[in-house]
C-alpha cells in the first residue's frame, strides 16, 4: 500500500509534467521546490480529492484514534457530517490526566492514569502536535538529562539483586552488571548460523485455529525470537521487561512483528544475522510531507515529551476543535447495539432505540467490542483472537526530595522472574520516577515533593483487584533499597483490558480482515483502527487513525 505522501508526490509530479512550468511548482532546475510540496500537501490534506465526498461518517469510539480520525475527516470534509459515539461520560480513552493541589505546602501535581510520555521520533504525531497549536504547552525530557540516559533493571535472585543500571552507551557497556551477558551475545549472534523456521502452508482459513498448535504464520514470538538469536538469558532478563514497559504482556506470546518489526527486517537484512542487518542499515532519510511545523527543529534534541496539563492535552485539544465545527457532534454516555450494512452505508442502532444512518464508518473500538456488534451472518475474522492486558496504575506521592527515594533516571522494569508468573511475586512490572522526567508539570510548595507511579498485572497470574497497596509500597521500597516511607497522596486505577497483545500472526489476521472488508457487504466503507489493529502506543494510533480518515 502505498503511503499518502507517496500519492501526493505523484499526484503533484503528474500535474507538473501537464502543466509544465506554468503550475509555478518547479524551481529553475526544474524540480519540485519542499514548499511547493508542502503547500500542495496542505491542500490535499483539507480538500476532498473525490467529486463526492462522503455524506456522513460515524466515528465509533473517542478515545485518541477515534478523535484524531475524525479531526482530519473534518480537515479533509469540512461539510461532510461528522457523528463520534462514545459510550463512556469523557473522551480520551485510557489517556486521563489528574490534576491534585496538595495546599500550600506541596503544590499542585499532575498525575496520569495512563501514557504519561511520548517520543519525539514519530512524524505524524508531531504533525498533529502542530496543527492543534500545543507548542506553548510542551513540556520537554532533553536526550542529555538523566531521565534519557539513565533506566534500570530490578533483578532478584538468582539473577541479581537490587535495581541494576542499563547501559546507555557503548562506553557505559564497560561498567555494566550486564557486559558479559551483552557483549558475548551480540559477538555470537554474528555468527550463528541463520536459524529461522519457515512457517507451515495451510489454508488461510485455517490458520487462527492452528496456530496454537504449529507454526502457520511467518512470524514468532518476541522471547522466541531473541532466544534464538541472543539466548535465554538475554531472551527473558531484557527482552521480557522491555515487554512489561511497552505491552504489559508475556514476551512468549506476543507477536515480534508487530510489537518490534525492526528486529525482524534487521535479520531479513543481514541474511539471518540480526547485529549483521543492524550494521548494515542505512540512515533514514525522513522527507515527509507532513505539516509539522516547527516541531522537528523543536524535537532535534528532545527524548520524551508531554505537556504542561499532561497527556490529556492531546484529546482535550482534540474536542475542542471538533466541537467548534457545526457539522461535527460528539455524543458521550451513547451506547452502540449493532451495526448494520445497509444499501450503500449502515445502520447503527444505538441502546436507546435510536437509528443513526451513515455512509461510511470508522471503528475505533477495541475488536471485541467490535465483533458484538456486527450481524452473526456477517461476522469478520479475527476480532476475537487477541487478548488484553489488565493493568493497575498506582500513583504515589511522597514528602521527600528526589534523592532520598530513588536514583537519578526514568524508572526501572522488573524482568519475567525465573520461575515465571506464578510465583510469590507481588507483580510489580515496573515503576517511573515521574519527578524526574516530568517535574516541570508540576507547581512546587514550600516543601519538595517526589511522586513515582507502579505499574502491576498484566501476565501475572494474580488479579489486579486483590492487590494490596499496602504490600505494593513495601515491595517498592525493596526494590529501591530504602526504608518505607508514607505517601501523603496515593491513587489506585485499575485499567481492565487496556493494552491488547498483539499474538503471533497478527500482522497476517489483519491483512485478512482488510481484504474482508474490501467485499461485500462491507464494500471498504467501514474502517477498522484503534491499538488493537496498528499498534498500542499513542504515535501508532495516530498515524493509523489519520490514514483511515484519508481511507474514507
Amino acid at each position: 500500500m502505498q503511503t499518502l505522501e507517496a500519492i501526493h508526490r505523484r499526484v503533484l509530479n503528474r500535474t507538473c509534467r501537464v502543466h509544465g512550468s506554468a503550475c509555478g511548482m518547479r524551481n529553475r532546475q526544474g524540480k519540485v521546490s519542499r514548499q511547493s510540496q508542502l503547500k500542495y500537501y496542505r491542500e490535499a490534506s483539507t480538500t476532498s480529492a473525490s467529486s463526492s465526498p462522503p455524506s456522513h461518517v460515524v466515528v465509533l469510539g473517542a478515545g485518541i484514534s477515534g478523535l484524531t480520525s475524525a479531526f482530519y475527516l473534518q480537515r479533509r470534509y469540512p461539510d461532510t457530517k461528522i457523528t463520534v459515539l462514545e459510550e463512556q461520560k469523557r473522551i480520551g480513552g485510557w489517556i486521563k490526566t489528574n490534576t491534585v493541589d496538595l495546599g500550600s505546602e506541596y503544590g499542585r501535581v499532575v498525575l496520569e492514569t495512563g501514557p504519561r510520555t511520548l517520543r519525539a521520533v514519530s512524524h505524524e504525531l508531531l504533525e498533529l502536535v502542530n496543527l492543534l497549536q500545543l507548542q506553548s504547552q510542551l513540556v520537554l525530557t532533553p536526550k542529555s538529562s538523566p531521565a534519557a540516559t539513565k533506566r534500570y533493571l530490578h533483578l532478584s535472585k538468582p539473577d541479581g539483586n537490587g535495581l541494576k543500571a542499563l547501559p546507555s552507551s557503548p562506553l557505559n557497556l564497560f561498567v555494566s552488571p550486564f557486559f558479559f551477558t551483552l557483549v558475548s551475545s551480540v559477538i555470537l549472534e554474528r555468527y550463528w548460523p541463520a536459524n529461522r523456521i519457515l512457517p507451515i502452508k495451510v489454508p488461510e482459513d485455517d490458520k487462527e485455529a492452528m496456530s496454537l498448535q504449529m507454526k502457520v504464520y511467518d512470524d514468532e514470538s518476541v522471547d522466541s525470537f531473541l532466544t534464538r538469536r541472543f539466548g535465554e538469558k538475554v531472551a527473558r532478563l531484557l527482552g521480557s521487561a522491555l515487554v512489561h514497559g511497552v505491552y504489559a504482556a508475556d514476551s512468549r506470546v506476543l507477536s515480534l512483528r508487530a510489537s518490534f518489526p525492526s528486529l525482524w527486517d534487521a535479520e531479513d537484512r543481514g541474511r539471518g544475522s540480526v547485529i549483521g542487518g543492524i550494521l548494515r542499515a542505512k540512515k533514514e532519510v525522513k522527507d515527509s510531507l507532513l505539516d509539522t511545523g516547527d516541531m522537528l527543529k523543536i524535537m532535534s534534541d528532545v527524548s520524551v515529551f508531554s505537556f504542561r496539563n499532561g497527556i490529556s492535552a492531546i484529546p482535550d485539544a482534540l474536542e475542542r476543535v471538533l466541537s467548534a465545527s457545526p457539522s461535527t457532534n460528539i455524543r458521550l454516555s451513547t451506547k452502540v447495539n449493532s451495526i448494520q450494512p445497509s444499501g450503500d452505508g449502515f445502520l447503527v442502532r444505538l441502546q436507546t432505540g435510536e437509528t443513526v444512518s451513515a455512509s461510511h464508518l470508522i471503528s475505533a473500538l477495541p475488536l471485541h467490542i467490535l465483533g458484538g456488534l456486527v450481524p452473526p451472518n456477517q461476522s469478520l475474522p479475527h476480532l476475537n483472537f487477541n487478548p488484553s492486558s489488565t493493568v493497575q496504575v498506582i500513583n504515589f506521592v511522597f514528602a521527600c526530595s528526589r534523592a532520598d527515594l530513588h536514583p537519578e533516571g526514568f524508572g526501572y522494569l522488573k524482568p519475567r522472574p525465573a520461575n515465571g508468573y506464578d510465583g510469590p511475586d507481588r507483580g510489580i512490572l515496573g515503576t517511573v520516577f515521574d519527578s524526574c522526567a516530568l517535574s516541570d508539570q508540576d507547581t512546587a510548595g514550600s516543601k519538595p515533593i517526589t511522586k513515582v507511579t507502579v505499574m502491576c498485572g498484566g501476565p501475572y497470574s494474580h488479579s489486579t483487584s486483590n492487590l494490596s497497596v499496602d504490600r505494593i509500597l513495601d515491595e517498592l521500597f525493596i526494590h529501591l533499597g530504602k526504608k518505607r516511607m508514607e505517601p501523603i497522596h496515593v491513587e489506585v486505577h485499575e485499567q481492565r483490558d487496556c493494552i491488547p497483545t498483539p499474538l503471533v500472526g497478527h500482522l497476517e489476521r489483519m491483512d485478512h480482515l482488510r481484504r474482508i472488508l474490501r467485499e461485500e457487504p462491507w464494500n471498504g466503507r467501514l474502517q477498522v483502527i484503534g491499538a488493537g489493529v496498528n499498534g498500542a502506543g499513542i504515535a501508532d494510533c495516530v498515524q493509523a487513525a489519520r490514514a483511515g480518515a484519508f481511507g474514507v
